[in-house]
């Protein structure tokens, strides 16, 4: 594999999405959901969904958390992800940031992360645990199906053949 599939997907190849639908953390001010991943030969990108109501927090504190503008992750020290994988594997799996989306206004932030896993997982259950201490959001753990991410993966299909 070349160096840069450490980093990302593939840019000239259509990954193929494996629904998942799983709230990882559900409070009553944070949702982190997993919607989908995206599988690739080389890996596979994890999507993340977060959103962040203010409630009853003053906007100074609110503006704070948000980290004195309207952009970025509510807090400083944002979340965290790891993956823990089951069956064995022989070579070590990398997370990585892949790229990041949000919006937010004075009552409500929501943001979409992208994480890329490389290698693949082996083709068994393996397990996404998100924390985010500054969000309140503890150690909190979903169950992810590494045999559909293997399947999806075999049919990636690269733009140009």
């Amino acid at each position: 594999m070349d160096e840069a599939s450490w980093y990302g997907p593939p840019r000239d190849v259509l990954g193929r999405t494996v629904p998942v639908q799983q709230f990882v953390v559900r409070t009553g001010h944070v949702v982190v959901a997993v919607p989908h991943l995206v599988a690739f030969r080389e890996g596979c990108l994890i999507v993340l969904l977060v959103t962040v109501r203010r409630g009853g927090l003053p906007m100074a504190a609110w503006d704070n958390r948000l980290g004195g503008h309207r952009a970025g992750m509510p807090d400083p020290e944002g979340l965290t992800c790891e993956i823990h994988l089951r069956g064995g594997t022989s070579e070590p799996s990398r997370l990585v940031e892949a790229g990041a989306e949000s919006s937010s206004d004075d009552r409500e932030y929501r943001g979409e992360l992208r994480f890329w896993l490389r290698p693949l997982p082996p083709p068994a259950p393996f397990d996404l645990v998100v924390a985010g201490p500054g969000m309140g959001v503890d150690r909190s753990v979903v169950t992810l199906d590494g045999g559909a991410v293997v399947r999806a993966a075999a049919r990636a299909a690269p733009f140009w053949t």
